[in-house]
């Protein structure tokens, strides 16, 4: 800050005022304008709180206008670049699918909706025994088909169709007079769980 006079009603510049406080010791700005302005009033200068107004207007266009426009500037970088990979993530979801279609279910869940039309087959075949006789073995088939598709869909882990393949596979290794039906069964079962071992240890 000068020591030069100043002309009635002039005002000096704010950020004379502002370099001598921050070089006396690193005054906030709150502080500093006001004791600008207390030194302008014992000076016989213009209105303190004009004064105070115009140190900050000056540090809201020099020092904080710039700052948000910063801002904004990198907040909408980053937008940009998550819709890109947004974008980039729903085209590989578009190819996955596609190739799946083209490709068809994967192995494990071809043998275990297998296995559900069999078990209603033998069933079927063997009404002599009853409904309620194959009907837990139906609900697992059926659980096991369902599994199976949550499995090719990521919404469950294989081990679930080793859990329920076992009780489908000891409920007809029990009963020798299925053999014929019930050993191609226990086999589409042993290839579900080669499958299933694949895909835990791909995991």
């Amino acid at each position: 800050m000068t020591d030069q006079p100043q002309e009635p009603g002039e005002f000096p510049a704010p950020a004379d005022y502002i370099a001598a406080a921050q070089a006396a010791g690193q005054v906030p700005f709150e502080a500093a304008a006001a004791q600008a302005a207390s030194e302008v009033v014992q000076d016989g200068g213009p209105d303190a709180g004009a004064f105070v107004e115009q140190v900050r207007a000056q540090v809201t266009r020099e020092v904080l206008l710039p700052m948000e426009t910063q801002i904004n500037a990198m907040m909408k970088a980053a937008q940009d670049q998550q819709d890109a990979l947004l974008k980039q993530i729903t085209a590989l979801q578009g190819q996955l699918s596609a190739t799946q279609a083209k490709v068809g279910p994967p192995a494990f869940r071809l043998y275990a909706d297998s296995v559900a039309q069999r078990v209603r087959s033998l069933a079927a075949a063997n009404p002599n025994l009853g409904r309620d006789h194959f009907a837990p073995v139906i609900e697992k088939a059926d659980e096991l088909a369902a599994a199976a598709r949550d499995v090719a869909g990521g919404k469950a882990g294989a081990d679930v169709l080793e859990k329920l393949a076992g009780p489908i596979e000891r409920f007809f290794t029990r009963h020798p007079s299925f053999i014929e039906g019930g050993g191609t069964l226990v086999a589409e079962l042993g290839h579900l769980a080669d499958e299933a071992a694949k895909i835990a240890v791909a995991a």
